[in-house]
């Protein structure tokens, strides 16, 4: 169920975006699990009111999508390496063609992918 709700949030977030973008989409659902200030379940946290695009649990996954949450809820749970978002990054908005990943809310540090790119878009790692 946990790969269900990440892989639905990635296609309302995400889709026709990168492997790379849709991967830090599940990251930053990660992050949030993470930290002190939201909740600390996935399900909790992808059906937060006002916080994720709205969630209907009606969303269509792709198999790209299914494939990217398997990838980084397995590398999360199991304490690979893999991370491609930090942990201070909580928030996205829509940018041109891309999500923007930050620290606080529309502002704070803006994301730089500086971090190793595991997600190529010919395949990756799994």
């Amino acid at each position: 169920m946990d790969i269900e709700y990440v892989a639905k949030k990635i296609h309302g977030e995400a889709d026709g975006c990168t492997k790379l973008q849709k991967a830090a989409v599940a990251w930053c659902i990660i992050n949030r699990i993470e930290s002190e200030w939201f909740p600390n379940s996935l399900a909790e946290v992808v059906t937060q009111e006002h916080q994720f695009k709205g969630y209907t649990g009606r969303e269509v996954p792709n198999a790209e999508d299914i494939e990217i949450a398997t990838h980084v809820l397995t590398r999360w749970l199991n304490g690979m390496d893999g991370r491609i978002l930090p942990q201070e990054y909580l928030f996205f908005h829509a940018g041109k063609g891309e999500n923007i990943f930050t620290t606080d809310h529309l502002r704070g540090r803006v994301w730089d992918w500086a971090l190793p790119n595991i997600y190529k878009e010919s395949e990756y790692e799994t």
